[in-house]
């Protein structure tokens, strides 16, 4: 009985994310997540490395919310794709060298490790995965913040502290219209 309300709760779980995810494409710091993308993608392109961590971060949440809401092959595919973007942030954090970031190993699951990113803001956010080598990545020394399904929130917070004026004034003419009509 334990474990069939463990997996229900899982589930459960998994569903607040997913309708999170649907409602985040539109609202995300007002004007969606899409627009948001591209907005990071201009910033690296110029060479803004904070804005490439959170890109890959928000590319990150949106593979891994996906993964819980597909099954079979559609499911795999985001897996794969979400442990390539797990290398990628590993890789921006290590190159950057300022913001912690680590593993904590997870017996028991069907993964194997937890990683923890802490943002430009200080906030904690964390991913299950299945690491092969660990031996570039520092292990993390902090626990866990127990926020559940708040990565999305944790992400936004983080771009508009690093780039909400710019935001709003790009997008300001197109929030007074969206929000007139």
């Amino acid at each position: 009985m334990n474990n069939y309300s463990a997996r229900e709760k899982a589930l459960y779980k998994n569903w607040c994310l997913v309708d999170e995810q649907i409602d985040m494409r539109e609202s995300f710091c007002g004007v969606g997540t899409r627009k948001i993308k591209v907005f990071l993608n201009q910033k690296v392109k110029k060479g803004d490395k904070i804005a490439e961590i959170l890109r890959v971060a928000l590319e990150l949440n949106d593979v891994n919310v996906s993964a819980k809401r597909y099954w079979g092959d559609y499911k795999r595919d985001y897996y794969s794709r979400k442990e390539d973007l797990i290398r990628d942030m590993n890789h921006l954090y290590h190159e950057n060298g300022e913001f912690d970031y680590g593993y904590h190993c997870d017996p028991g699951r069907l993964t194997t490790h937890i990683m923890y990113y802490e943002l430009p803001n200080g906030q904690q956010i964390s991913f299950h995965c299945t690491l092969r080598d660990t031996t570039k990545i520092p292990l993390y020394e902090k626990e866990w913040d127990r926020l559940e399904n708040s990565t999305y929130q944790k992400l936004e917070r983080a771009i508009m502290a690093e780039y909400g004026n710019e935001i709003n004034k790009k997008y300001r003419n197109l929030n007074q219209y969206h929000y007139e009509n």
